[in-house]
């Protein structure tokens, strides 16, 4: 079977990052000094190559790198993807699905998504840096025992900052 990799979103996540901001900016008077906030996804997530007869489940983990200019909070949504739901997040290849999951903990027990049906809110941050520099991982899950045909799947998820 050829490679699965799950892919987030690259200048679709920044945009919705500038209307969150545009947004906000116009339901609130505006602060004395604005946040600035700059974001960087280090690639996709690779799953590498799933195994349909393996027991075990197919693990990896991805990063979001994010620096504001003030202290303020940082909330991180994950949508969906093309599965359209949290419960039902897939992998596509053609018309094959591959159903996998993303957490905010390397337990894999807390769903990332919007908050709603069950699911977290990022970030699940440590200062990296000190400069404010924070690193949010993502971990990522397929479950095993899924038929699914050889090829190269990948999904696309909206990363959404709120600050």
């Amino acid at each position: 079977m050829g490679p699965v990799a799950s892919q987030a979103p690259g200048a679709r996540g920044a945009a919705a990052v500038a209307l969150a901001l545009a947004a906000a900016l116009l339901a609130w008077p505006a602060p004395a000094r604005a946040a600035s906030c700059s974001f960087t996804l280090a690639g996709a997530i690779a799953f590498g190559t799933y195994d349909p007869f393996a027991g075990a489940p197919l693990d990896s983990v991805g990063t979001l790198t994010y620096r504001c200019s003030r202290g303020s909070p940082v909330v991180v949504s994950l949508g969906p993807g093309g599965g359209g739901s949290y419960a039902r997040r897939a992998l596509a290849s053609g018309g094959e699905r591959l159903s996998y999951q993303l957490y905010l903990d390397a337990a894999r027990t807390q769903v990332w998504g919007d908050g709603t049906g069950g699911t977290a809110l990022g970030p699940g941050t440590v200062v990296t840096g000190p400069q404010g520099t924070r690193v949010a991982w993502i971990y990522a899950r397929i479950p095993p025992g899924q038929d699914v045909a050889p090829g190269v799947y990948g999904d696309s998820v909206q990363v959404t900052f709120e600050f």
